[in-house]
């Protein structure tokens, strides 16, 4: 983590899914309701002093502001495709 950045705490799990281990799991539902589905990127830009955060989908593309900065949303698959 770069200098200089907090840690947030980590969040238990929702109800219903199970935790697995060395595993990253991609959705669209942030893309359609960012306000509810992304309080710990909203606290995370907050306490950072971040404007503009980069949120990976599985396939929504675009951008939304919101009121503590833009985000811009990219399908996972582009993103790697770049690096």
């Amino acid at each position: 983590m770069p200098s200089g950045f907090r840690a947030m705490p980590t969040l238990p799990m929702p109800t219903g899914t199970k935790e697995t281990k060395n595993k990253a799991r991609w959705t669209d539902k942030p893309f359609a309701n960012p306000a509810s589905e992304l309080k710990s990127l909203e606290t995370f830009m907050r306490t950072n002093g971040l404007t503009h955060a980069l949120v990976t989908t599985i396939s929504e593309t675009g951008k939304k502001e919101m009121p503590y900065g833009c985000l811009q949303f990219m399908p996972v698959a582009c993103c790697l495709y770049g690096w």
